[in-house]
């Protein structure tokens, strides 16, 4: 046995201490208020990548003083070190006996919950699946991640090459990067990287000094919508390094068709796109409702009528607010619809919010938990003070 007094002695007493935990809840109130706060100059995506996503933060402090910044602990790490005290002060140091086994079991639904949360941070995919009534579906894409694909054409749906936004978004203005994959017959670089974009003729609005302009287009910056990120479209400009044919591409999020480049004698298809995942089965739309309530344009009721094709097997279900449809691990929630202050004759749209989760039903089981040992606690409470009074009215 370890001295009390050893090194991993003491690092787990440090671990296992109650001060360890109130300093971490009062931290993370402090980056909560913080990251509220920040919200409206930066907006919620920003903000809870930054500030609980990662291991640290450099969090900037409420209007007025907002240009100074503190260094913190992130949530990510917060998160990580409380759920370390759990596992060694409240259920390996924690005294067991027949007193104890509420206290452990909510201690472990605790931690449970902490890992369902990292389960979900690591695992967890997530978008919307837009289907015309009428129409079926069986790709979803992301809200917020985005991806160059180049793709050959006339070959069976499958990129070529995905490089994912965290590898050109630095590429901003005059900053580039080049890139080459061994099956490609040709170098490119990525610069002019936008968050917000959108593209304008020079017929409506001059390009400023140094704009790259194509075909009488050029790429501008919009305002960063802070609270919508599926409002804000990406942009690059795509320079194909060949000293024979140096050409240029401007690439908008919001482009109906991919551009086209000519190498080798091969043809490919590039895009600028949000990130998708295929589902394991199809959804085909039947029927779209929507009710608004009287006089507002504020939806009452929305539901979609589909038919669920899975492995050739075709199955009706009805998913509307808070009845969602849940199978081979996917949730699909009723999210939203459009187009906006449509006519009686327009054809609808439903968008369904899709969610992959591994760990969806943790934090239930880990609520049940921590309610069936905090009752068994308070029950072994009641009944020991049921007894202690007993025993005081019988002393004569």
């Amino acid at each position: 046995m370890p001295s009390s007094n050893s090194l991993p002695a003491r690092i787990f007493r440090f671990f296992a201490s109650f001060g360890l935990a109130v300093a971490v809840l009062l931290l993370l109130l402090i980056l909560t208020w913080l990251g509220t706060m920040e919200q409206k100059n930066r907006g919620l995506h920003e903000v809870t990548r930054d500030y609980f996503d990662r291991p640290f933060v450099w969090a900037a402090l409420p209007d007025p003083f907002n240009s100074i910044k503190i260094p913190l602990p992130g949530g990510y790490l917060l998160m990580a070190v409380f759920a370390l005290n759990i596992l060694c002060g409240g259920l390996i140091r924690i005294r067991k006996s027949w007193r104890t086994p509420g206290v452990i079991i909510a201690h472990f639904s605790m931690l449970f919950l902490l890992i369902a949360g990292g389960v979900s941070f690591y695992c967890k995919d997530e978008g919307a699946l837009q289907v015309y009534e009428g129409a079926s579906g069986n790709t979803f894409e992301s809200y917020d991640h985005w991806q160059l694909e180049i793709q050959e054409a006339g070959v069976k749906y499958k990129p070529v090459l995905v490089i994912p936004e965290a590898g050109f978004k630095d590429c901003e203005g005059k900053t580039s990067r080049t890139f080459f994959h061994s099956s490609l017959p040709f170098e490119f670089s990525i610069s002019s990287y936008l968050r917000a974009s959108t593209t304008v003729h020079t017929s409506e609005a001059p390009a400023p000094p140094g704009t790259t302009v194509i075909d009488g287009y050029y790429l501008a910056s919009t305002k960063v919508d802070l609270d919508q990120e599926p409002n804000n479209f990406r942009s690059i400009l795509l320079t194909l390094k060949d000293p024979a044919t140096p050409s240029q591409i401007m690439l908008w999020g919001e482009a109906f068709h991919p551009a086209t480049v000519t190498a080798a004698g091969r043809t490919f298809l590039v895009r600028l796109c949000r990130t998708k995942w295929e589902l394991p089965f199809t959804v085909t739309v039947r029927d779209f409702t929507h009710e608004y309530w009287p006089g507002t344009m504020k939806p009452k009721v929305y539901r979609s009528d589909i038919t669920e094709t899975k492995n050739g097997v075709s199955t009706d279900h009805v998913i509307q607010m808070n009845e969602p449809l849940r199978d081979s691990g996917y949730v699909l929630f009723q999210s939203s619809f459009g187009p906006p202050n449509a006519g009686p004759s327009t054809r609808m749209y439903t968008v369904f919010a899709v969610v992959k989760n591994p760990s969806d039903h943790w934090p239930m089981w880990a609520c049940i938990a921590a309610f069936v040992g905090l009752l068994i606690h308070f029950v072994q409470k009641l009944v020991l003070f049921i007894r202690k009074q007993q025993r005081k009215t019988q002393t004569p």
